[in-house]
């Protein structure tokens, strides 16, 4: 179907040059390829974000029309039955005070809605995996050859010289890996960040020990604490040692950053010089658990994995919202450095409070609210182009969708070139595995704008993922016009912007729900045939934009609070590097799917524009074929 004038001529020129563009990017990436950190910002950039600590009220049934990715509930035959929902949900509005810069008190407010992920029964908890080949950074410690001393005392713990033989080996080649344990003591400090707001519960959970085994990994606890040695062996235990629930109509939830290791992954064995408690006490709490780990990885050398991880940790429930299944799958373990303390080191340290990771505590609850939503949406935002409208998004698209690598460090250091200020986020996402092959395909140029999400990353400025981000710009909207026989014509980009802003109207002023299309509609529309509030936008030449006001949640108890403020971190772009040849799709195996997506994609964002304001101001401009375009819905029909 042909949607614009040389649409067929324009097709396979675009796919050429995007083409070379998406090789020269992954040939760029692929360097980094080893350690993707190197192309990665060292923090989170974040602002406005509002805490999660307050006791939300928990949201049921929530529509896909509401929250991407389905939720996953039980059905029943007996319409009286309404079981207990596999997934909780916090609803909220979002405050945004629309600007003008016309004088006069002319500023209006509108809300958005935003659903968070609140909890999840037993049954909806990820079951993960610890097999995907993600490279870690190299501990931060030197090691020195075993000594006689060191491979006795090793011997008389069951390691043998074998084993200590492939630890050096691993060092030597920098295959050192502690990501997956290291996400799942994340997993627990979050989760009981989420009981101490939601008002649960932690326990620790009665487990039988299991002989040492050879192929077991080793976690060395440093230290004289007999708290930290319980807290890690039941961390580590398998089935799980440990528990965070909160109770709501009856059914035990977890937090949305909880996972279960199956008994058949690998084997951890707790070692310290200190013996544990005979009897269990009551697990830490998160401040607690979080200067175990940082004295864990402070004498290990490990804080740079832990920061990564705990990107892992916070992309775990944007696994729930993926659309399709995709397993959470963590970097295999070698515990090299920790079978070279064993016995080699003087470990007695008193608790510090300069330890680095101590630094996150009061950052985890803003982090845990983006987290709790879910970053898909701007995890795909690495392949918007506001240069590219929707009519050839999918000749943008598709050159790099179909090239996408196997390899997950790859295509990490690949979304951090194209998303520097969300670089930690693509660094998580490859530590759990989510941005595989098909789920990128499965978008096909079709995802959500998360205007809330853009303002807290800072990304809707520094890498928006979306055409719709734009109504955040400090510089506003203006309607640019143009007359052609003596019809005054409004660029459709801008009309469409204009007319998500003028749609907040009604008792509850909430914007209407913009459609999965982030790139911008082409050409121009006959502006006296529009709506009356963008002629009389485009009229008087005024600016317009959006600016965060509040998020409000509905909480128990009327408890809300208003967000906390953070700068912005503006990461550095990182500079070019050599070009290597890659391998890219051919150009003719490419336009079928090509067209298809740019056509969905346009069919989306002008089925929204003409249902905001008719189809008239379209029908006599040529450009689109309206008739043809929307003829999918009558076949539907």
């Amino acid at each position: 179907m042909d949607l614009h004038i040389g649409y067929d001529e324009t097709c396979s020129q675009k796919l050429s040059e995007n083409s070379q563009y998406w090789s020269q990017l992954f040939a760029h990436a692929y360097l980094y390829r080893n350690n993707p950190e190197d192309v990665a910002c060292r923090d989170f950039a974040f602002h406005d974000v509002p805490a999660f600590d307050i006791p939300f009220t928990p949201a049921e049934n929530i529509s896909s029309q509401q929250q991407t990715g389905s939720p996953r509930l039980p059905t029943s035959s007996s319409p009286a039955y309404v079981p207990p929902p596999d997934i909780l949900y916090a609803i909220g509005n979002v405050e945004w005070r629309i600007v003008s810069n016309s004088p006069g008190p002319t500023n209006t407010s509108g809300y958005s809605s935003i659903h968070m992920f609140l909890g999840i029964s037993s049954a909806a908890i990820e079951e993960a995996k610890l097999g995907n080949d993600f490279p870690a950074s190299i501990p931060s410690i030197s090691i020195t050859s075993p000594t006689d001393e060191t491979i006795r005392h090793c011997a008389s713990l069951g390691i043998s010289s074998e084993t200590i033989q492939r630890a050096r080996a691993a060092l030597d080649n920098s295959k050192d890996n502690h990501l997956a344990v290291l996400t799942i003591a994340w997993t627990y400090i979050l989760s009981a960040l989420w009981g101490e707001s939601q008002g649960g519960t932690s326990q620790y959970l009665d487990v039988a020990p299991e002989n040492p085994c050879e192929d077991d990994q080793i976690v060395y606890i440093p230290g004289e604490e007999s708290g930290a040695v319980n807290w890690w062996r039941q961390l580590l235990a398998q089935p799980s040692g440990w528990k965070v629930t909160m109770e709501y109509r009856g059914t035990a939830y977890h937090s949305p950053w909880n996972i279960r290791i199956p008994g058949d992954e690998v084997k951890f064995r707790v070692l310290s010089k200190t013996p544990p408690i005979a009897r269990l006490l009551e697990p830490p709490d998160a401040a607690t658990a979080l200067k175990y780990l940082a004295q864990y990885c402070a004498f290990h050398g490990l804080t740079m994995q832990a920061e990564t991880a705990l990107a892992a940790a916070l992309v775990l429930p944007t696994h729930l919202s993926a659309g399709i299944q995709v397993q959470v799958n963590l970097p295999k373990p070698v515990h090299a450095i920790d079978i070279f303390a064993v016995g080699s080191r003087g470990d007695s340290q008193q608790p510090n409070p300069e330890l680095p990771l101590l630094r996150l505590l009061p950052q985890l609850p803003h982090l845990m609210t983006i987290s709790a939503c879910g970053i898909k949406n701007l995890l795909l935002g690495a392949f918007y182009n506001p240069n590219v409208p929707s009519t050839l998004c999918g000749e943008w698209f598709q050159p790099a969708v179909r090239a996408w690598p196997q390899s997950l460090a790859h295509a990490s250091a690949i979304g951090c070139l194209r998303s520097p200020c969300l670089s930690r986020w693509w660094i998580g996402a490859g530590v759990t595995s989510f941005i595989v092959p098909r789920l990128i395909r499965l978008e096909c140029c079709m995802w959500y704008t998360n205007l809330h999400l853009a303002l807290w990353t800072g990304s809707a400025r520094l890498s928006p993922h979306s055409h719709l981000c734009r109504v955040l710009a400090e510089e506003g909207i203006t309607l640019h016009t143009t007359t052609e026989a003596d019809i005054r014509l409004v660029l459709r980009a801008d009309e469409i912007l204009a007319a998500f802003l003028s749609s907040a109207t009604g008792p509850q002023k909430m914007f209407l729900s913009f459609p999965p299309a982030p790139f911008h509609p082409p050409g121009y529309a006959e502006l006296d045939k529009s709506s009356l509030q963008i002629i009389r936008a485009a009229s008087s030449g005024i600016a317009l934009r959006l600016e965060f006001m509040n998020c409000a949640w509905k909480t128990r108890g009327d408890t809300g609070k208003k967000p906390m403020s953070y700068p912005v971190t503006e990461p550095t772009i990182p500079s070019p590097g050599i070009l290597l040849e890659w391998e890219i799709p051919a150009i003719e195996s490419l336009i079928g799917s090509a067209q298809n997506a740019s056509e969905n994609v346009t069919r989306s964002i002008m089925d929204w524009i003409c249902g905001y304001r008719g189809i008239e101001a379209d029908q006599d401009r040529g450009d689109l074929d309206l008739e043809e375009l929307f003829a999918v819905y009558d076949d539907d029909d």
